[in-house]
């Protein structure tokens, strides 16, 4: 049960494959290390899922809101999954153990204000994508993830 204080976390599908695929990758000394890192964030968006900081978040390079995946709001057009009370962050990590573009990690999340709940969507790095991921694939991973589109 979340308080009125807190965020409910809650993995998506695609958020336990990725993190696992991710993990496949590593040596047990680097799994120990990430599963450290993906715990502390866990814990840090029940906390505050717009504003992380201190000590143990120093693999944490920033958090910013982020476009939802669709048309944007230029013209006529409307993003499909810009809903009243849900926001789209990414937060910026910085895998300290890995090499190249894989020291650079990136977890998208969903925030519900209304159930006081933060979804975990996906989790990649830049060795698999040099940018963020399609917006059909991310269409994707929302519906999947119990996101409701705007009728």
């Amino acid at each position: 049960m979340t308080s009125s204080k807190t965020y409910e976390v809650l993995p998506a599908a695609q958020f336990g494959r990725t993190v696992k695929a991710y993990l496949k990758t590593l040596s047990k000394r680097e799994d120990a290390a990430a599963r450290e890192i993906f715990e502390t964030l866990t814990v840090a968006l029940s906390e505050n899922p717009r504003q992380m900081r201190g000590q143990s978040l120093a693999w944490l390079e920033k958090i910013e809101p982020e476009p939802w995946p669709g048309p944007t709001l230029a013209g006529d057009k409307r993003g499909r999954y810009s809903l009243k009370g849900w926001e789209f962050w990414k937060a910026y990590l910085h895998f300290p153990y890995a090499k190249g573009a894989a020291r650079k990690g990136r977890v998208m999340y969903a925030i519900d204000e209304a159930s006081r709940a933060v979804h975990l969507l996906m989790m990649y790095t830049h060795a698999e994508y040099q940018s963020r991921p399609d917006d059909g694939f991310l269409e994707g991973v929302m519906r999947e993830s119990g996101i409701p589109p705007r009728q």
